[in-house]
């Protein structure tokens, strides 16, 4: 799906929980921000949450707990 649509930021955040679920915390962090780069309007909240959520996992999946911490604020700020 990315190949076909690379400009769809759902795609990217659907592929950043897959890698965020196969314990591959920094490739999922990247296409988290990834698709949080390609979002164009503030009115998709419910994306941007998710994506600050997988954002937030994976970084305490690295061990950075403090940036963690600051993501997962992020994440609850949008929902």
């Amino acid at each position: 799906g990315v190949r076909i649509r690379p400009r769809n930021p759902l795609l990217w955040a659907q592929l950043a929980e897959l890698r965020l679920k196969q314990g591959q915390a920094v490739l999922a962090e990247n296409l988290a921000r990834k698709s949080l780069a390609l979002i164009q309007s503030d009115q998709e909240q419910s994306l941007q949450a998710k994506n600050w959520q997988v954002i937030a996992d994976s970084l305490k999946q690295q061990g950075k707990v403090e940036e963690a911490s600051l993501a997962n604020q992020k994440a609850k700020q949008l929902q």
